[in-house]
Formats: structure tokens, sequence, C-alpha cells
């Protein structure tokens, strides 16, 4: 009779980003001796290194373009991380519609739902006033600082007020002292 051997590979996934611990498990057992022994080792490894590993910055110069068929170019200058390079960093977009969520919360850790990119470009969207956020998540699924900029699909609502209160021109404003 053949010997048996598994093996066992475990990463505990709460441990802060600045630590690294992976556990190993490996058994065999020697059927052809006869004498039903199983051998079992383990073996725990942790980074004690005294670095931490630092959140990305957020990307920065959110810009975008509005195209004519209800559809949105966004682009932004690239996040920085302290150990992961800037072509590995992926990105978590959020949109949000009138200050409600377009897309469905995730949870980190995980790679950003967008892959290595500095631009993307969203169609079908409905007129409104959206916002969206976007932060860097490093190698090590470690998110940093979301960044915020809007855009407005559609015609943009009309002013509340005529006298030009918005735009701050006071000359159609005047001061009544008592």
């Amino acid at each position: 009779m053949e010997g048996r051997r598994s093996s066992v590979h475990w990463e505990p996934a709460s441990l802060k980003p600045k630590v690294a611990a992976s556990c190993s498990l490996s058994w065999s057992m020697d059927a052809s001796a006869g004498n039903g022994l199983v051998e079992t080792q383990m073996h725990l490894y942790l980074n004690g290194s005294v670095a931490e590993n630092l959140a990305p910055t957020a990307p920065s110069l959110l810009d975008s373009q509005v195209l004519g068929d209800n559809s949105v170019a966004l682009w932004w200058n690239p996040a920085s991380d302290d150990l992961t390079p800037a072509q590995a960093l992926t990105y978590e977009l959020r949109l949000y519609r009138e200050g409600v969520p377009v897309s469905t919360a995730r949870r980190l850790p995980e790679p950003g739902n967008l892959s290595v990119a500095s631009e993307w470009t969203l169609a079908g969207l409905s007129e409104g006033n959206y916002t969206w956020t976007l932060e860097a998540v490093d190698s090590a699924y470690n998110p940093g600082p979301a960044a915020a900029a809007a855009f407005v699909i559609g015609n943009p609502p009309a002013p509340l007020f005529t006298s030009g209160f918005e735009t701050g021109d006071a000359t159609g404003w005047s001061v009544v002292l008592p």
C-alpha cells in the first residue's frame, strides 16, 4: 500500500496589512511500514520586519468629460505607495447619483474594482448630479484615502435666484439698515 500525503496552507485575513503571516501544515502516513504512525509537520511564518506597509496616497487631479450619449469619461493622476509600484495599484471607484450609491458597496480587503488604470468610461447613466470617489488599493489590499469629484449628466439645474446671488454678483441686491 502506498503512503498518503496531504497539506494545508493558511493565511489569516484578520491581521493588519503591515503583518504578513502564514501557516503550512502537512501530514503523511506510510501504510507500507505497517506501524500506523502519522507524521505531521507544521510551519508558521511571520514577517518580523519593522517596516510598516502604509496605505497608498489618494489619486489626484480627478477630472471628467461628459460625452453626448449619457456617458462620461473619467481620468486621474495615479496614486503612489511605499511598497507597491504605481503600475500595480488598483482603484476602487464608487459612484453616487444625487447622493445615493449607484454601485453596491464592496468589502475590502480585495483588489479594487478597476485594474491598473488612470481613466475609465461609464455609459448608460441617467440624467442627474453625480459624485464619484476613487481610492487606490495596494498589493496588500490596503486602501488609501478617497479623492472625490463631480459631474452632471443632462441639462444643469436651473438657478434658484435670477439676481446673480449664486454667481456672487451682488449688484442686484440692496442693503437695508434699521
